[in-house]
């Protein structure tokens, strides 16, 4: 086992429950997922790979009751380390909000809003977000913003292979560096891959096998415990 596996911190994880809250997506096309994924579903998928600790990251824009009960949720799982909720920093009274939510979500460590349910195509455009992330930095948390999903799942999810990854990692790796990227399975929106939790990780850890220990420290663990500080 690595030395570092057991600091690994994954920092992208959903949970959802389809009768708690009304979810734009996952539809019920989509078999793999659509059905709930609880936070025992979690740790039932991560036991075979090393990783133990999660970032929880928002299924529901402009949502604070949704990082609410995920937080109900890790006052029983510890193992979950942060809560990205969805809130839109384009709202006129963001900062009260995020300053609200904050009071009863300690784990809050930043917001996303999910752009492919936003109406406005002019979005990150508007001097309202600007001012809402201007605020994010003041109260020194995170945007998150989502472009696109996972590697496996923009991949051939019926044929991939490990090896049709690697020029995308060895792209990322050549433009961040080591020490802006970090690991996130994005479970379980990776089973729409056909890819299981511990596929994930180990997909990633082989094509990252020629890095030094302290580069990939920096990626499945430190990264994102500096960036969400937790």
């Amino acid at each position: 086992m690595d030395p570092w596996a057991d600091r690994i911190l994954d920092s992208h994880c959903h949970l959802y429950e389809l009768g708690r809250f009304k979810y734009p997506w996952p539809t019920p096309d989509l078999t793999a997922i659509f059905k709930d994924h609880r936070v025992e579903d979690l740790w039932a998928a991560m036991e075979p790979s090393p990783a133990r600790e999660v970032v929880f990251v928002q299924c529901l824009n402009d949502s604070p009751e949704e990082a609410k009960w995920v937080m109900s949720l890790a006052k029983q799982h510890p193992r979950i380390k942060g809560i990205v909720a969805g809130l839109d920093p384009s709202h006129q009274q963001f900062e009260s909000q995020l300053t609200a939510l904050k009071s009863e979500v300690p784990l809050l460590v930043g917001v996303r809003h999910i752009l492919d349910l936003e109406p406005r195509p002019n979005y990150l455009e508007l001097e309202e977000v600007a001012a809402g992330v201007r605020a994010l930095h003041r109260h020194d948390m995170t945007f998150d913003l989502l472009l696109s999903s996972s590697m496996v799942t923009e991949a051939d999810c019926e044929k991939w292979k490990p090896e049709d990854l690697r020029p995308y990692v060895e792209h990322m790796i050549a433009v961040f560096g080591c020490d802006r990227l970090m690991y996130g399975s994005d479970w379980p929106v990776c089973r729409l891959a056909r890819a299981d939790y511990d596929t994930v990780f180990s997909t990633l850890r082989g094509l990252l096998s020629h890095l030094p220990e302290q580069q990939l420290e920096k990626i499945f663990c430190n990264n994102a415990r500096n960036f969400y500080k937790v």
